[in-house]
């Protein structure tokens, strides 16, 4: 079908929609003010670092050295990011952070979103860290191994 029996097909379409009376809003065209809806979808939304400490909770992690270790990042870093919820780490430290919590793959895609992220079919290292944590390999050096087989770096390299 070309391109004009396309438009021709939706002006026809279009045409036979019936007019909306001017006195009749449909429910569909009223809108929220802005700001009401940024401050509910906030509300909804929990921060990175509240599902981060309620994960460590849930996964029975008794001290903050226990959990960063397993994770593979020094005090210093993980100490950032514990004590600023304003700081989002980088996208291969929140994979790194939901392999050491051994998240299945929807708990671990909400971590990545709750930081701004998603995993990307896209990317090589992303479709790896998927694979893992899908088929339960939570071992960081296992990770980082199967990331340099394929050429990438590790992921708090």
């Amino acid at each position: 079908m070309s391109v004009e029996q396309i438009v021709t097909e939706i002006e026809k379409h279009i045409g036979k929609i019936p007019p909306v009376p001017k006195n009749c809003v449909r429910y569909s065209i009223q809108t929220k003010p802005l700001e009401q809806y940024v401050e509910e979808q906030k509300i909804q939304a929990q921060s990175f670092n509240e599902l981060l400490f309620e994960y460590m909770d849930k996964m029975g992690f008794v001290s903050d050295a226990d959990f960063y270790k397993k994770a593979g990042m020094d005090r210093r870093h993980f100490s950032k990011i514990k004590g600023n919820d304003n700081l989002i780490p980088r996208r291969e430290t929140v994979m790194a952070l939901a392999l050491a919590l051994e998240l299945n793959l929807d708990d671990a895609e909400r971590l990545l979103e709750a930081a701004g992220y998603h995993f990307f079919q896209s990317s090589t290292t992303d479709v790896i860290v998927k694979y893992c944590i899908e088929n339960k390999h939570f071992k960081r050096g296992d990770v980082d191994e199967a990331l340099s087989h394929f050429g990438m770096k590790p992921l708090l390299g």
